[in-house]
């Protein structure tokens, strides 16, 4: 893992390929090697339902699932945007204002993403 994150780290200082897929396997390996750590007092309040999406807190782990589909746990790269297991080119990242959750966005390694409110409680 070391000598590929150098190996794009050097790719990234060249500005070689594309800048947007390299940082993003670059958040996604450092994250996978470094294992930050987010508590579970956040994660916790992370969960709810997001439109045809769902967070779920379960066992000191934070999933992620669309309506219809599988459940994926989620890994942190920092304390607001998440890896899906098993999916490498689409990430979850929680929106936060003013203190409160208030939306996550599926986000697509292309740049692209969509945006669920939280559900009202």
């Amino acid at each position: 893992a070391t000598a590929h994150i150098m190996a794009l780290e050097s790719l990234i200082e060249k500005n070689k390929g594309s800048q947007q897929i390299n940082q993003w396997y670059l958040a996604s390996l450092k994250a996978k090697t470094e294992k930050p750590q987010v508590d579970n007092k956040t994660l916790e309040t992370y969960a709810g339902n997001y439109g045809y999406r769902t967070l779920t807190f379960e066992n000191g782990n934070l999933y992620y699932q669309r309506k219809g589909n599988n459940k994926y746990k989620l890994a942190p790269i920092n304390d607001h945007l998440f890896m899906v297991e098993g999916n490498d080119d689409f990430r979850i990242k929680v929106i936060i204002e003013q203190g409160k959750v208030v939306a996550i966005q599926g986000i697509s390694d292309d740049g692209s993403y969509s945006q669920n409110a939280r559900d009202a409680s």
